[in-house]
């Protein structure tokens, strides 16, 4: 149970380290587009072709699950809007919207951690200790600035 635990939390972390970084990356080349982060995190890793492939998956994965959890963005304004002006925040109709996004979450979440596991299995050693690394210097820096 411990390997499996330990396992799921480093390909999360591992996800999100690449996530932040490349987003980071791909802020500065025109724009936070997922997709721009890939070549720029490859080179910075020093990746290969199959190590960049798989992180180009998991980015298409990641972005799969993110659009799922976003839904229909302009139906979702609108009811928040009412829902932030009222006398009372309505919990029941504010936790059912939650709710209406996690069956998709939750059947696309195998496909996103063997695609994380994939990418991650993939690294070196050194290349793990770079995301390690930059894990370290922006640890609770979330702003894109």
């Amino acid at each position: 149970m411990k390997g499996k635990t330990r396992t799921i939390v480093a390909s999360i972390v591992a996800t999100t380290i690449v996530i932040a970084s490349g987003s980071a990356l791909a802020w500065r080349h025109g724009g936070p587009s997922p997709e721009r982060m890939v070549e720029p995190v490859s080179e910075k890793l020093e990746f290969d072709q199959s190590q960049q492939a798989a992180l180009t998956v998991l980015v298409a994965e990641i972005s799969e699950t993110r659009e799922m959890m976003r839904g229909d963005v302009d139906n979702l304004r609108a009811s928040i809007g009412p829902m932030i002006t009222a006398e009372t925040f309505d919990q029941g109709t504010a936790l059912s919207m939650i709710e209406q996004r996690t069956p998709a979450v939750q059947a696309q979440a195998p496909e996103l951690v063997a695609s994380a596991a994939t990418f991650i299995d993939g690294l070196s050693s050194e290349q793990k200790a770079d995301i390690a690394s930059f894990l370290e210097r922006h640890e609770g820096k979330r702003s894109r600035h």
